[in-house]
């Protein structure tokens, strides 16, 4: 599943987010993935991901 809307998401990444804006405005940041809880994703998926993605 590939989010589609911005409620796909949950409190701590927001609050994150807002965290580095607020205190770092100037800040360039990095996201990284990490499947913590090992789910097995379809083959394609990291390209249809790659996609969606910006940049």
């Amino acid at each position: 599943m590939i989010l589609t809307h911005f409620t796909d998401n949950d409190l701590y990444k927001f609050s994150v987010m807002l965290a580095i804006q607020r205190l770092y405005p100037t800040a360039y940041v990095r996201y990284e993935f990490m499947n913590r809880g090992s789910t097995p994703f379809p083959e394609g998926f990291a390209e249809a991901l790659k996609k969606r993605l910006p940049g």
